[in-house]
């Protein structure tokens, strides 16, 4: 599969979010998957990037063209699709992609979890998505989404739209479903 990770491009402080991520991606490209990712060299990227790279995977990175001057590419892309927006990068990933993780990010992540949980309520993409739940991150937005489902406010449950893990045991236990 081709597995897209979505998280932080911040410098990363909390050394376990690199690390889980890093040590999940390297499992996931043994495991024989290729990485989606928005292909620079930072943060989060840097560490599926990493990870995926260290098992010999494919590696794509999405990269929109106002950030080809300001950022590095992640030097074990093994290609690059250059789009011309973030809302191009998010199009371009969702076509590429099997499934979807989210790592610990901020505004950006938060946004391209949004967009495919938005796609998948409307059946317009059926592939998982995960929420990479590392030290407990995503704990009160998942509350918050139990939330609103309970409140009937999404047309499709919760249980079918995401799946949240607290390990890549279990992210690869859910992927390996598939």
């Amino acid at each position: 599969m081709n597995i897209c990770i979505f998280g932080a491009s911040a410098d990363i402080r909390r050394e376990s979010y690199y690390s889980n991520v890093e040590e999940l991606a390297e499992a996931l490209g043994r495991a024989g998957h290729d990485l989606v990712f928005g292909g620079f060299s930072n943060g989060l990227m840097k560490a599926a990037a990493d990870g995926f790279g260290r098992a010999g995977a494919e590696i794509t990175g999405v990269i929109p063209r106002i950030f080809l001057d300001k950022r590095t590419v992640h030097p074990a892309c093994t290609k690059t699709v250059a789009c011309e927006d973030l809302a191009g990068r998010k199009a371009k990933m969702v076509e590429l992609s099997d499934a979807f993780i989210t790592a610990p990010g901020s505004m950006g992540t938060f946004d391209e979890l949004f967009e495919v949980l938005a796609l998948k309520q409307i059946h317009e993409i059926e592939a998982p998505i995960i929420l990479f739940n590392i030290d407990g991150f995503y704990d009160e937005l998942y509350a918050f989404l139990q939330h609103a489902d309970a409140e009937h406010l999404m047309p499709r449950p919760l249980e079918e739209m995401v799946t949240i893990c607290s390990s890549k045991e279990e992210v690869l236990e859910v992927l390996n479903r598939q």
